[in-house]
């Protein structure tokens, strides 16, 4: 009977494991697919300077305020020549949304994407 009952813990234990590395696998495989998904959104050209350029502020908060924006917006792939642009623009408007973009970033939480 000891015998028995050690098998099936054995046999508990095996399943047990099992589904922990599917579960870790499934966690892992979700967050390739949304770096993945980040890399890809970040590194769509200019970008993140048409959303600062939205004229309606409330749809331009709005955008950027979503946690697929806010990893675009902290993305190393985002970066581009469009802020030294928008920067050195003689647009008061363009040069305030960049200086927006700076605010927003520093304030944001970095993540390694």
């Amino acid at each position: 009977l000891d015998i028995l009952e050690m098998k099936l813990e054995s046999q508990k234990a095996k399943k047990s494991s099992r589904g922990s590395a599917m579960e870790r696998l499934n966690e892992s495989t979700i967050c390739d697919i949304s770096a993945e998904i980040v890399h890809s959104v970040a590194s769509i050209p200019r970008l993140i300077h048409v959303v600062l350029m939205i004229e309606d502020a409330r749809q331009r908060e709005y955008v950027l305020s979503t946690s697929l924006m806010q990893k675009v917006l902290t993305s190393k792939h985002s970066a581009g020549t469009w802020l030294t642009d928008m920067l050195q623009s003689p647009d008061k408007d363009t040069k305030k949304a960049a200086i927006e973009y700076l605010r927003i970033v520093s304030a944001t939480q970095i993540s390694d994407s």
